[in-house]
């Protein structure tokens, strides 16, 4: 499943909320988002992890790295995989995967993150 099918599947569900604890099902979203980048990415090295309720990580390649995060919505909010503003993916340049607050921030919807990490992860310098 790349990014486009994922956006099929997730665009419009409200992921399951378990409160205090994280569901199943946003468990799943954060699993089918990796291999959906790791599908569009096949060369990057992607470290993307659950958090509570959101994911984020990094990608690298040929010794770039880019650092990504996303909050998944809670309370019976649907993802909007078209969001491009705060509430969509936050990607930004990283000097490495332990650099947390890296360079300007970005954000942009789902069907163009793989397109937009690619293009970050060959004009850094």
């Amino acid at each position: 499943m790349g990014m486009q099918e994922f956006v099929k599947k997730w665009n419009g569900v409200s992921v399951e909320d378990d409160g205090c604890f994280m569901s199943g099902e946003a468990k799943q979203f954060v699993t089918q988002f990796r291999n959906a980048l790791k599908k569009d990415l096949p060369d990057a090295e992607i470290t993307i992890k659950p958090g509570h309720y959101d994911l984020h990580g990094f990608v690298s390649e040929n010794g770039h790295t880019v650092y990504v995060s996303y909050n998944i919505p809670r309370y019976g909010l649907p993802v909007n995989c078209s969001d491009c503003g705060v509430n969509g993916i936050l990607y930004r340049t990283a000097r490495d995967t332990k650099d947390f607050t890296g360079g300007p921030n970005h954000f942009c919807g789902f069907r163009e993150l793989p397109g937009n990490l690619r293009r970050m992860l060959e004009v850094q310098s």
